[in-house]
């Protein structure tokens, strides 16, 4: 059968399945048919945004590919939640050297990674706090994050975390709620241990953290020496 007689829904399923705007557009140049598809359903995987490029070709384009998109990268934007769309994330999110002013509110959506890293972004005399609707990312398993301050209010809802990798400039404690995620494989966190804490994943094969406590971990694979304090780990080399 030739593939563009397929059923539209058929068709859209496997087009679903390419990963990158190259192989993306192939299929849009194709046929008069996957054009036609193309431009009513979207077919842009990966949308990039940079402080010299044009805000609303990127509106336009993340509002009409918003079902097809798969990654969006936005690069040194001062306060970015004033220009972002209102709408669902997409499957990865990333923002290099951004600065968010007010906290960041999304709609719910089924973002598995995300990423925020930034250099040194006092502004004004101020220190931002990244601060997240983190209950809008249930199905997250994959956060890395390197930033001054972050709140992690509302974190014990992404309960599918994996890998996390958090690096704050000011010390801060660690967020207790991630000991209790079952499916941890790998913590690698600058935030300082309280009390002992107990890690419940037994697939936890990667942790390093400040403690001047002995962690506790249902592990088996876990190097004792991950249950001692880790402060000296550059966590830089992990982002």
């Amino acid at each position: 059968m030739d593939l563009f007689n397929l059923p539209t829904e058929l068709l859209l399923e496997i087009w679903d399945l390419l990963t990158t705007n190259k192989n993306s557009f192939a299929m849009y140049i194709v046929s008069k048919h996957t054009k036609r598809l193309g431009d009513k359903y979207g077919y842009i995987k990966t949308l990039s945004f940079n402080i010299n490029d044009n805000l609303f070709n990127f509106i336009t384009l993340w509002i009409k590919n918003h079902k097809t998109i798969k990654t969006v990268n936005l690069n040194n934007i001062d306060i970015p939640n004033m220009w972002l769309p209102r709408s669902k994330w997409p499957l990865v999110v990333s923002f290099t050297n951004c600065r968010f002013a007010e906290p960041i509110k999304l709609l719910l959506s089924d973002t598995k990674e995300f990423y925020y890293t930034t250099r040194n972004m006092t502004y004004f005399g101020t220190s931002p706090t990244l601060n997240i609707q983190w209950d809008k990312l249930p199905l997250l398993e994959i956060l890395k994050i390197k930033v001054d301050r972050v709140s992690f209010f509302g974190l014990e809802k992404c309960t599918k975390l994996r890998h996390v990798v958090i690096m704050t400039e000011y010390k801060q404690p660690f967020p207790e709620c991630i000991a209790e995620f079952t499916n941890l494989e790998e913590l690698i966190t600058n935030c300082y241990a309280t009390k002992v804490i107990e890690f419940k994943s037994t697939k936890l094969n990667v942790c390093l953290m400040p403690t001047k406590f002995k962690l506790k971990s249902k592990s088996k694979t876990l190097p004792a020496n991950h249950l001692l304090d880790n402060s000296n780990v550059n966590i830089n080399s992990f982002l």
